[in-house]
């Protein structure tokens, strides 16, 4: 059963904004974005110097 927040007792509301304050998104989350990132600015870098 899913609940929102506006429906959390006040020891879960606690539990809720403990958890939520502490948990952090882990670095490799990131790793996919900056791959793309790179490959984008490596095939637009490649264009630029075959076009010269």
């Amino acid at each position: 059963m899913a609940r929102r927040v506006k429906e959390f007792d006040d020891e879960l509301l606690r539990a809720y904004k403990q958890i939520k304050e502490t948990a952090k998104t882990p670095w490799w989350m990131y790793f996919w974005l900056l791959l793309v990132v790179v490959l984008i600015l490596s095939v637009a870098a490649i264009g630029i110097i075959k076009g010269s």
